[in-house]
Formats: C-alpha cells, structure tokens, sequence
C-alpha cells in the first residue's frame, strides 16, 4: 500500500470511529476551499507556511473535521502530519480546533484525541514506532499532549505507539 491509499485508509476508519461515537462530524482530505479558509484570519496558526512547508510533500498526511450535515462548509478542526520515511516517525506539524471556544460544539475537546488516533492508525499500518509532535507553542498545550502520553519539551514532544495503544485501549 502506498502512503496515499494508507491516509485514505486512515480517513475512512476515523469516519467509521467517529460514526460509531455518534458524533456528527465528517472526516476528510483538505480541498482546494479549505486551503483557502485556512490561509485567512479565519485560523490562529500560520497554515501559509504549513502549506509551503509540507503542502506538496508526498509523505504529508492531512485532514479536516466539519460539522454534518453540512461537511461542505469551513472546517471545524485541521490537522497537517507528516510520515517522516527517513527517521520512521509520524510527525505532527499542525493541528487546531476552529471551535475551541465553542463548547456546545461536537468537536469541541476532540480535535487532539482525533489527530492522536489518526497518528496511531497511519503508524499501526506502516509499522512506525513513534509520533512527534513538532513544536508545541504553549506550554498549555503541552500538558493536554502530555495527557497523551507524549513527553518532551517546547521543541518537540514523543510518544510510542505502544503508549498511544495503551492508552487508546483503556478508553475501551
């Protein structure tokens, strides 16, 4: 399988999880629309440079999260990962919720649990021992990935997929 046919893989099975949580949120691929609400003031992160930077790479895996029914519209969550072959980890780059401030929302809270267990699902099937999360900007931030079990400092953060799994399985 190659790493197109295993991030299509992952985005069905996240809908497929999400689905049978009940939540009414439609996972996919980032479209031409998307790109463009991600470059505006819509975001707090700086999706230009994410685009520039991992946009065109064929290692790259992203997706989006919105709101059915109406999963044409903005997203409700981003995330830009990207499967370094070289060093055979899976790097998160990006990830926000566009409604964090938005408790009533079906996303809200999930974004990260979400991005962590499409992480688990894209490395379970390249066989990937650890996922990285490239540069945390808030030590906030780093505490809800240390919930995750991810450990390390402000530059970057690591965990095993042994960890993840054991944590994903005692949601279970």
């Amino acid at each position: 399988m190659n790493l197109e046919q295993v991030a299509n893989t992952v985005i069905s099975n996240l809908q497929l999880i999400l689905d049978g949580q009940g939540w009414p949120l439609a996972v996919g691929p980032l479209t031409e629309g998307d790109y463009q609400a991600l470059s505006t003031m819509f975001a707090e992160l700086n999706w230009d440079y994410a685009f520039s930077a991992f946009g065109n790479r064929e290692d790259k895996f992203e997706f989006t999260v919105k709101l059915l029914p109406h999963s044409g519209g903005l997203p409700a969550g981003a995330a830009m990962c990207v499967y370094n072959v070289e060093t055979n980890s899976f790097d998160i780059q990006f990830v926000e919720s566009f409604v964090r401030n938005v408790p009533d929302h079906p996303l809200h809270g999930k974004m990260m649990k979400i991005t962590v267990l499409a992480a688990y699902l894209f490395c379970s099937m390249v066989d990937c021992p650890t996922v990285h999360v490239i540069e945390p900007d808030t030590q906030e931030l780093m505490e809800i990935y240390k919930t995750f079990g991810f450990e390390g400092d402000s530059v970057l953060m690591s965990a095993s997929i042994a960890t993840i799994e054991a944590l994903i399985m005692s949601y279970t």
